[in-house]
């Protein structure tokens, strides 16, 4: 349901722009891969996925995932954490990195994170749920013994479980939900890869128009903007063997610290902005009509194999409902709730 408003999104705004009537009554099909893993396999048929684990072993094109809602959406809530970040004076923030997220299964870097020596206090830093586990005691042991063997099996053995850090994590590094309005109280904003499978998480996306510095952890996963991102200008890399030293290097240099934060704005007010998104989807549309001219009626699915959430298409009864629309339906407060902004 968000993909269909998300594309609902992007068309409305290529029809204000005029650029969707070359569009009209042409074929476009494509295959979304929903899994943060990514495309796994070539297929006779164009494949698109949100990110890629293996980047270099793995075929598709990179496209925006549904949780940037609509380009409108997206660029209300940036103007909104933008104008936040301006109202709360750089000298006054919490010189703290800050980072919440989920305890799962690719939570290895996370737990590698949670359990540093924080004894100048530099980290707030925490699980705040699981998945995909029965609970948060079973995850943190399991991710322990992956970073000690990493053959270690679901349910780990207790010589591989370093009971030191496990307890360390559970008593001080499971913590409440940081709503994104609060973001810009911290200097520091950390990016992990996905508890589920270690790959790309979106929560990168929302850590742009903070006016914070980003610090994003070493990983190999990529999404459809990564190319564009500069290290040193827009991100700094850091892993759990330098960034205590990166944080040091940056309170001492005011001019380092103005240099990323601007970068990141300037990022967040290009790269990701709504008419940053709707032209790498018309990039796209562009090609698949092209290549795309030749098939048939005979060749096209179904009809009825369609679903959508379009009020004026369901009226139509040419089109089935998909699931859960009630979704797109919801009012800004409580979508937002939904989509784990607020």
């Amino acid at each position: 349901m968000l993909m269909d408003m998300f594309l609902r999104g992007v068309i409305q705004d290529l029809k204000v722009m005029g650029k969707w009537d070359s569009y009209k009554k042409r074929w476009m099909s494509f295959l979304m891969v929903y899994s943060a893993a990514g495309p796994h396999h070539r297929e006779t048929y164009p494949v698109m996925g949100f990110g890629k684990r293996n980047p270099s072993r793995q075929p598709g094109l990179l496209m925006p995932n549904p949780f940037f809602a609509t380009p409108q959406w997206w660029d209300n809530l940036q103007s909104e954490h933008m104008a936040l970040s301006e109202s709360r004076p750089w000298e006054t923030r919490k010189s703290v990195a800050l980072f919440r997220g989920a305890c799962g299964p690719g939570a290895l870097p996370r737990f590698k994170l949670l359990s540093l020596n924080d004894t100048q206090r530099r980290f707030d830093v925490g699980f705040t749920k699981v998945d995909g586990y029965p609970s948060m005691v079973d995850c943190v042991r399991s991710l322990s013994a992956k970073s000690n063997n990493p053959d270690s099996p679901r349910v780990p053995k207790s010589a591989d479980v370093d009971e030191n850090k496990v307890q360390y994590v559970l008593k001080n590094r499971v913590l409440p939900h940081v709503p994104q309005s609060n973001f810009s109280n911290f200097k520091y904003l950390i990016h992990m890869p996905g508890s589920a499978t270690g790959s790309y998480s979106r929560n990168l996306q929302y850590l742009w128009s903070h006016g914070s510095i980003i610090l994003v952890w070493h990983h190999y996963a990529i999404e459809h903007y990564y190319h564009k991102l500069i290290p040193g200008t827009h991100f700094l890399i850091v892993d759990e063997k330098n960034i205590h030293e990166i944080i040091d290097k940056l309170e001492a240099n005011p001019i380092i610290q103005k240099r990323l934060r601007d970068g990141a704005r300037d990022f967040a007010r290009t790269v990701l902005s709504g008419e940053g998104l709707i032209t790498r989807w018309h990039s796209v549309f562009s090609i698949l009509t092209k290549r795309q001219a030749e098939i048939t009626d005979a060749r096209r699915p179904p009809i009825d194999a369609a679903c959508t959430c379009d009020p004026h298409l369901l009226s139509t009864r040419a089109f089935v409902e998909c699931g859960k629309c009630s979704i797109t339906h919801l009012k800004d407060a409580k979508f937002r709730k939904f989509l784990g902004v607020s």
